[in-house]
């Protein structure tokens, strides 16, 4: 996010976010292969996928609140980077440019989080954490948060598809 970015608008009432509750029809995919090493599913459902009702951001909860502006980022920076219908589309995009083997979506976007802390480091190691060229550390943190979100979201995405695929 650059210095032209518009303020992010607060709520006067929180967001309602819906998150999905119960995933009984897909079933549990495999562990992924990951670049951080082996990833294990868990053998117990996620908190969300215990509960029927809606998840409810509240601002007033401070990690609430953080991630009212990373589902803002998100949204309004995806109309620029993908197509309408497919919020992952530019990783896709990118690792099918690139065609390395074992280099997905997935890759795709942790590379992104990996120029980000790469930032962060160079940042501090040049004693410039409170003064920056450009974009402030706030904002490189959160794009990094979107980052790290997108990579769960292709993760769990690619699971899924995966297991469907072996089910068939």
């Amino acid at each position: 996010m650059d210095h032209c970015d518009p303020p992010i608008r607060s709520f006067s009432q929180p967001p309602r976010i819906v998150a999905p509750t119960r995933l009984t029809d897909v079933p549990v995919p495999a562990p992924l292969p990951s670049p951080l090493g082996e990833v294990d599913h868990p053998s117990k459902p996620f908190p969300w996928e215990m509960s029927d009702s809606p998840v409810t951001l509240d601002p007033t909860d401070p990690f609430d609140a953080a991630l009212i502006p990373i589902v803002q980022t998100n949204r309004r920076k995806r109309q620029d980077y993908a197509k309408d219908g497919d919020p992952f589309s530019n990783f896709n995009t990118t690792a099918g440019m690139l065609g390395l083997d074992g280099f997905g979506s997935v890759e795709a976007a942790l590379f992104n989080v990996c120029q980000k802390i790469a930032r962060l480091k160079a940042l501090r190691a040049n004693g410039r954490m409170n003064d920056t060229a450009n974009e402030a550390v706030e904002d490189t943190y959160l794009d990094l948060a979107v980052y790290a979100v997108i990579t769960y979201a292709l993760a769990r995405q690619q699971g899924a598809n995966s297991a469907a695929e072996r089910q068939d």
